[in-house]
This record gives C-alpha cells, structure tokens and sequence, in this order.
C-alpha cells in the first residue's frame, strides 16, 4: 500500500532537550480491581509490590495515605497514594556483574522484572538476520524516541551491537527520519564506532505504529527482523546491566494550545499530570488534552489524569469547534484505510470490524470529521 506523509501545523515545536521531574508530591498507582497488599499509614520504598498477583510497583518512597479514583490510560480505577519522601529509598539489589550476554540471560531478565511482552518476543525468536531499532515516534509532535536516543546514546547502541553478536545477525540498522538530520548529526562519531550498525535515514511517512508497514518499506522479511523501539532497547539495558524496573517514563508535552514550545519530559511513573502541567505548561483556557496521539490517542480530564505505563504523549490542541456532519459517501476513508475495512459501514449499520489495526486515518482524513474509528472499533 502507498504509505501518506501527515499534514503537520510548522507552528507546534518542541525543545530539544529533556527536563526531568522525578520528585512528584504524589503517585498514584492504579489498582484496575487488583487485591492491594499495603495498608493505610504503610511505609513503602521504591520497588515494593502493592497489589496480589501484579507487579506493579512503587516508583518512590513514602507512605501510603490512601484511595483515589484517577484516570490510567483513559479509564478510571481506584489508585493507592504514596506521598513522597523525597528520600528514594529502595532495596539496593545488587547489580550484575555480566561481561557477556547469552540468552538465557536476557530471557531471565525479562522474566525476572515481568516484562510479558518482550519475554515473548525472544523467547519466539530463533534466529534474527535482521534487526532494526526504530528511533522515531509515529505520532505528530512527539519526540520522545530521538530525544531518548540521544541521552543514552552509548547504552542503546551497545545493546543492539550485543544482541547483534548474540543473534549472529546480518542487517543492523538504525531508523531515523531525516527530518532529525540535525540531532543525528551530533551522534554520527559515535554511531561510526559501531561498524556492524548502519544508520538509514528514511521519508517522514506515517507507518501506522505497524512493524509491517516499516519493514515493507525497508525490503525486510517480517519473520526475519527483530524490530525493537528505543524504548525497549533502554528497557533490557536496565534489567541486564542494572537489575532495574522501569520506575520512570519519557513523554511529550506539545500542542497548539500551550504557550511556547513543547517539551520532552522525564517523569516519575505514577505521576499526576495535573502537577506535571502545573509546573511546567501554560495552556490555552478550554483546550483539550488527549493522550497518546492525536490520530490514536484518546480524550483525557487532566485534571485526574496519571501518567500510565502507557502514556507517551499529551497533545494540548486548542478546542477547533469541529463538529460532525452527515457522511457524504466521499469514500476517502475507504481508499485510505490499509487493511480495506470500510468505515463508511461500520459507521451506519454501527458495525465493529475486528480487523481495525487503530491507526486512526480514516479520522485524519474525513472532510466531515466523523470519529469513524470509534465506529470501526464497536466504541460508538
């Protein structure tokens, strides 16, 4: 299929450089129905468990002061509060001592800090001829991967080069868009020390948060690539080298409903976003706050929004007044839409279509603004 460039507002920027805030007043970790194992009043540290059968963690020290519903990637559940200490007490595990990586290293790593996912990805994987490491964000306004990048620079390539002698694999390759020429350009001496990696700059094309569609674009077997996002790199780094959890996270601050730049920011898991704008964005008054993208993301209420494991990118936009017309039967959704569903169906018989792979064009393209992936997902 013909892969599109989005249409991008030249006027939303972010800073190229990440602040870090990582002594919020309070985290709210979300319960989603789970049994909790700590009580009113318990002093907790940074990595103890706070639910039955879930490993979900506190990202900080202090005490466990109660309750609250807030909303976890759009949906609201009962959060237990920490209020911080500012003490960033933890269990001192003691870090590895690994000069060579083999793989049943990486696997207990990945079993050992309950990362389901990637466990499942190598424990899959026979053989990799190719591995490609996408330092890019699918979504417009959102920096986060070039950004992580460059801060950990020399961990992300010495993991990939180390997976790269693992997997014995041929094609190692470094995606960047060209549009990041410039930040790459400060990375070049050190990326040329690596001389099993190369680096390919490729078009600002959306490619729909679909390892496919990349692939398809670079001439690689999908069953022959290892495709792994900046984040996941940085992730298995701190299980193998540090014996770490994933306590803080990267994200996105941009729109056009904030005065000045975006920003990149590293936060605290847990954390609510209301502080984070409080100290860090002035907003438009009546904008809307969406997580996760302005063609896959969701409506949120930053006013009990958390930062999820989940989150990536709050887009504040200015509220357009757009509001939904009668489908004209214009059939733009249909030529647009990669895996031939036909919105236009699903939007008036209210028909869901499990082949949806949410990648949110036909919304992006309909002149009358129907959420016509609502629709398709059965949500409308």
């Amino acid at each position: 299929m013909k892969l599109i460039s989005l249409k991008k507002d030249e006027n939303i920027k972010v800073a190229l450089d990440i602040k870090s805030f990582l002594n919020p007043d309070y985290v709210y970790i979300p319960s989603f129905s789970k049994k909790i194992i700590v009580k009113q009043n318990a002093k907790v540290v940074k990595g103890d468990l706070l639910f039955n059968n879930s490993n979900e963690k506190s990202p900080i020290s202090g005490e466990v002061i109660g309750l609250k519903k807030m909303q976890a990637s759009g949906k609201y559940t009962d959060c237990v509060v920490i209020k911080n200490d500012y003490q960033e007490q933890s269990h001192n595990l003691k870090s590895p001592n690994i000069s060579k990586i083999t793989i049943d290293i990486l696997l207990n790593a990945l079993e050992n800090h309950h990362d389901k996912e990637l466990f499942q990805v190598f424990k899959s994987l026979k053989k990799a001829q190719n591995i490609v490491l996408k330092v890019f964000d699918e979504e417009p306004y959102t920096k986060n991967s070039i950004m992580l990048f460059k801060e950990n620079l020399n961990e992300i390539l010495d993991m990939v080069d180390a997976l790269q002698i693992l997997y014995h694999s041929n094609k190692n390759i470094i995606v960047v868009k060209g549009k990041e020429s410039s930040i790459i350009n400060e990375c070049l001496n050190t990326i040329g020390s690596y001389p099993t990696l190369k680096l390919s700059l490729i078009d600002d094309l959306y490619f729909m948060n679909t390892n496919k569609y990349l692939l398809d674009y670079l001439h690689l077997n999908e069953y022959e690539t290892l495709t792994l996002s900046v984040y996941d790199v940085v992730k298995i780094y701190k299980y193998i080298y540090h014996n770490e959890d994933e306590y803080e996270k990267t994200i996105t601050i941009s729109g056009n409903g904030i005065k000045g730049n975006g920003l990149v920011l590293r936060v605290k898991k847990y954390t609510s976003l209301n502080e984070i704008l409080t100290k860090y964005v002035k907003a438009n008054k009546d904008s809307l706050y969406i997580e996760n993208g302005l063609l896959t993301g969701f409506l949120i209420n930053k006013d009990d929004a958390i930062v999820s494991d989940n989150t990536k990118v709050i887009n504040i936009m200015k509220d357009s007044k757009y509001k939904e017309s009668a489908c004209f039967n214009c059939g733009k959704c249909l030529c647009i839409c990669p895996v031939n569903i036909n919105p236009i169906k699903c939007y008036k018989q209210k028909e869901k279509d499990k082949r949806c792979i949410n990648c949110g064009l036909c919304n992006y393209i309909c002149p009358v603004y129907l959420d016509l992936k609502k629709y398709v997902r059965g949500e409308k």
